[in-house]
């Protein structure tokens, strides 16, 4: 918006050159994907945004490329020890700003 500010232009038809730029991986644009058409645009278009019939299974590709980060972010994750009555644990008070020692006394079933 700023640059087609800057240099006087229409930033309308900066928005629609946006909108209609594919993403990358999908060949889509953002405005194929919600409208299912493309707007006019002064923008070259590749033949794969033309064929439809290329992108049948189009969920399951943005779902893939949904797990791929999560693939990544959740590789050093480990899932978290559950307590059981008894077990000794440390609790942080919020008010005093201070860790006190406690006690487990029984599991709760409500989650």
């Amino acid at each position: 918006m700023t640059k087609a500010d800057d240099s006087n232009k229409d930033w309308i038809v900066g928005l629609m050159k946006y909108i209609n730029t594919p993403i990358s991986g999908l060949y889509l644009s953002p405005t194929w994907l919600l409208f299912v058409c493309r707007l006019k645009t002064k923008l070259p278009i590749s033949l794969k945004v033309i064929n439809v019939e290329l992108f049948t299974d189009l969920t399951e590709e943005i779902v893939k490329r949904q797990k791929t980060p999560k693939l990544y972010y959740g590789r050093g994750s480990t899932n978290l020890r559950q307590f059981h009555g008894g077990d000794d644990v440390t609790m942080y008070d919020f008010n005093t700003k201070a860790w006190t020692p406690s006690n487990v006394i029984s599991r709760s079933n409500k989650l």
